[in-house]
């Protein structure tokens, strides 16, 4: 496993980055905080610790997306 200063492993780094920006993603396309656990789209509240159990947009976050014209396919293999 890879380190940097912080002690944060490379490929944690690269995921966490990843989710930030599927969620600012999300965002972007008028997506709001989502309730669900394990959305990308649900709320963070500040903590930092939230982001690791994020996977993929659930299915209510995707149909939001399709209704204002973008859609969102479903997850398919991703790294994390």
């Amino acid at each position: 496993m890879s380190g940097n200063r912080s002690g944060c492993s490379i490929d944690a780094s690269e995921r966490s980055i990843s989710r930030s920006v599927g969620r600012v993603a999300g965002h972007a396309l008028g997506l709001p905080h989502c309730p669900t656990l394990g959305c990308l789209m649900d709320d963070a509240e500040g903590k930092v610790v939230t982001v690791e159990h994020q996977r993929n947009f659930c299915a209510r976050c995707r149909q939001q997306a399709t209704q204002s014209g973008c859609s969102i396919k479903e997850p398919v293999g991703l790294p994390w």
